[in-house]
């Protein structure tokens, strides 16, 4: 399953506390409707001229896209480097581009919690998607010299305002 933002999507109730409210999805739903958004349908007519017509895209709480939450992250090694990988000519977006070090899903918790709390957002599903990129086990990743940094989130433009989520 995939996450995804829905209806009223996020509150800030103090200066350093939000809530995002989340649902779940399928792969499908993100798939029909924004991977789809620029496929012409009729007459010239895309999935963004009717749904996404304006001069900015709507926020979520107005928006019929099925919003999967994005994940991006940029790893920087302790020498100063930092990872940029190149997407394979077969990757269903940015073929053979250069992308973050970390582009995924937000994925559930493994530990068969319903709910996503902040552990599993701001850290957990970075340090497991780190272990899948760098095809390492977790055991094997030296994790508490791994710090994660949540930039903040937005929404990308090219999927018809997915949520994304940025880290360093």
């Amino acid at each position: 399953m995939i996450y995804y933002m829905i209806m009223g999507q996020y509150s800030q109730e103090k200066e350093n506390e939000c809530f995002f409210y989340l649902s779940r999805s399928t792969y499908l739903n993100h798939l029909v409707t924004n991977r789809a958004i620029d496929f012409i349908l009729f007459d010239n007519i895309t999935l963004r001229d009717i749904y996404e017509y304006g001069p900015t895209i709507n926020p979520y709480e107005k928006s019929k896209m099925s919003n999967h939450v994005g994940i991006n992250g940029l790893v920087f090694l302790s020498d100063g480097n930092i990872l940029v990988p190149r997407r394979k000519r077969s990757a269903t977006i940015s073929k053979n581009k250069i992308t973050s070090s970390i582009a995924t899903k937000l994925n559930p918790s493994k530990d068969g919690k319903k709910e996503v709390d902040a552990n599993h957002l701001f850290y957990q599903n970075i340090i497991d998607s780190l272990s899948a990129r760098l095809k390492m086990k977790l055991e094997d990743l030296n994790t508490e010299n791994v710090d994660v940094n949540f930039l903040g989130f937005g929404q990308s433009l090219y999927e018809a305002g997915k949520p994304q989520f940025y880290y360093s």
